[in-house]
């Protein structure tokens, strides 16, 4: 039988991560990758990535379209890049026991998202390399200045961990002391709450390995419906997640094997999550934390049971009000994915083929709707379609149900965008339109729709399509610059079902109720 240690379990993340898939191979290992690769920063840092082309698609993207058998065009995207910051201590100064485990489970955690999480970076700070100011300099400043709304990411602490009477947990670090909880030793757990505020990134997901990791935050109350989480995070809502190894007053475990010291006990629970869901599940490719978080209290449960040891994994939303998705993993296993109508519509995508010519599996045609506010000959799919004049609106009939690149020439070079054609319905196409998303040190704000009277439909901000909105849901829009802005929706057919002004205001969420317009040319009769 194994032994047991007292030891902060660091796996937690794994599991998570396990989702995104790739089959990624570090360096070191004989049948390696050659495109992994690795650096180590100037503060000790090591910075572990794939490289990929400017502007592609992230890995998460791609294993996506392959399982599902889609193209997502650009403006639907709801996953960007991947990235995750892993923070692991071991060897303590002042505090025992030290934790060799963790050195363990981090491996374990970075080899396992590259490998098989397909995440496009990953970096792993560790033993005396580790501080307060580090973390937060790479948080608050590396992380906030490279990271894009639709990116993901993910934040691993193993470690020693403690409270300050009851109130308020703590990460400790390697020279931290037995009840000293200030200076760079340490970081409040609460703090937390702080990045997911300020970072404007869609998904964020923390797993805590550590004693008094579940002090700092309030209970997740009622049933996890995992399925309407799903829908609405490819709508285009984020996600704000915590993941905890044990509640406030529990220590957590470590399993002991003959050759080594072992991984973390909810670690095991998180990969045994995973394996039985991409076993179990091969017609879904898409698996929610809240799945992952189902099974490891069961798995937890045994444990308690059979080792006598409290400890009780806990999973906490933060900003519910602002992120009603969730945290979602690829299930690489998936032999015979299929997205429902609801979460096809909720992308803008249409199923087609891979196979030779990438054929579409519905019949049919749809219309090619292109608006330019600069001039210049318009080409779909290579073939000439002739000019477009400066602010002027053409409709290319008959397009064959599929995806399309649609082009405009210009003298300086030309401009090309992706477009995805449904059976009898309008894409929308814009050129030379200034898109209504901030950049870097610009003011932003979030708009949020909500459809009232059944009103679904294409959602456009300034001639700028940024998602759909399904009937009797919601829409979160981020990173909208300060200013007013103009809305429409254009529901099924191409016809615009609403339209409006909305003013965004800088780091506010502004709410609209969007009903659908009353029908034009009534009169009455008497």
């Amino acid at each position: 039988m194994r032994s047991i240690s007292p030891s902060p379990t660091s796996v937690a993340i794994i599991t998570m991560l396990c989702l995104l898939t790739g089959a990624l191979i570090f360096p070191s290992e004989a049948s390696c990758n050659p495109q992994i690769k690795s650096e180590t920063l100037a503060d000790g840092v090591e910075r572990w990535y794939n490289p990929r082309p400017p502007d592609s698609k992230s890995f998460f993207m791609k294993t996506f379209e392959e399982l599902y058998k889609v193209v997502v065009p650009s403006s639907s995207q709801p996953f960007g890049k991947s990235v995750a910051f892993l923070i692991g201590v071991s060897k303590y100064k002042y505090l025992s026991p030290e934790l060799p485990s963790v050195q363990n489970d981090l491996t374990a955690m970075r080899d396992f998202l590259l490998k098989e999480a397909g995440f496009d970076e990953v970096y792993v700070a560790k033993e005396n390399v580790v501080s307060r100011d580090l973390i937060e300099r790479h948080i608050k400043g590396e992380m906030a200045k490279k990271l894009t709304k639709n990116d993901r990411l993910l934040f691993y602490y193993s470690g020693h961990g403690a409270d300050n009477q009851g109130k308020t947990g703590y990460m400790q670090f390697g020279e931290a002391q037995k009840d000293q909880f200030w200076g760079p030793q340490v970081l409040a757990i609460n703090a937390l709450e702080d990045w997911s505020r300020e970072m404007h990134v869609k998904h964020i997901l923390f797993i805590l390995d550590c004693c008094a990791s579940g002090l700092a935050f309030t209970a997740k109350s009622g049933s996890v419906e995992s399925e309407k989480l799903l829908l609405q995070t490819l709508s285009g809502n984020g996600s704000r997640t915590v993941l905890t190894a044990g509640t406030a007053d529990e220590k957590t475990y470590a399993m002991a094997g003959r050759e080594s010291v072992g991984n973390g006990v909810f670690t095991k629970a998180l990969l045994n999550a995973f394996d039985s869901r991409t076993l179990s599940s091969q017609s879904t490719g898409l698996i929610t934390i809240s799945d992952l978080y189902a099974d490891i209290e069961k798995e937890m449960a045994k444990f308690r049971v059979s080792q006598k040891k409290a400890t009780t994994p806990r999973m906490w939303a933060l900003q519910e009000m602002d992120y009603r998705g969730t945290f979602v993993f690829i299930n690489p296993k998936a032999s015979a994915a299929r997205l429902t109508p609801d979460q096809a519509k909720s992308l803008g995508v249409t199923a087609i083929s891979k196979g030779e010519g990438r054929e579409s599996v519905d019949s049919g045609a749809g219309i090619i709707e292109v608006f330019s506010t600069i001039g210049g000959n318009i080409f779909i799919d290579r073939k000439d379609m002739g000019r477009i004049l400066y602010q002027q609106t053409r409709q290319f009939l008959q397009q064959p149900v599929g995806p399309h690149l649609v082009e405009i020439t210009l003298l300086k070079g030309k401009e090309t965008k992706e477009v995805i054609v449904e059976s009898g319905k309008i894409a929308y196409v814009s050129f030379g339109v200034k898109s209504p998303f901030g950049g870097a040190g610009q003011a932003v704000g979030k708009l949020v729709m909500e459809s009232m009277e059944q009103l679904s439909g294409d959602v456009f901000i300034d001639n700028y399509k940024v998602g759909v909105l399904v009937e009797n849901g919601q829409l979160e829009i981020a990173n909208l610059t300060v200013g007013t802005h103009q809305y429409r929706i254009e529901a099924s057919g191409g016809n615009q079902a609403a339209k409006g002004e909305v003013k965004i205001e800088k780091d506010q969420s502004t709410w609209v109720s969007v009903r659908p317009s009353p029908p034009r040319n009534l009169r009455i009769i008497q």
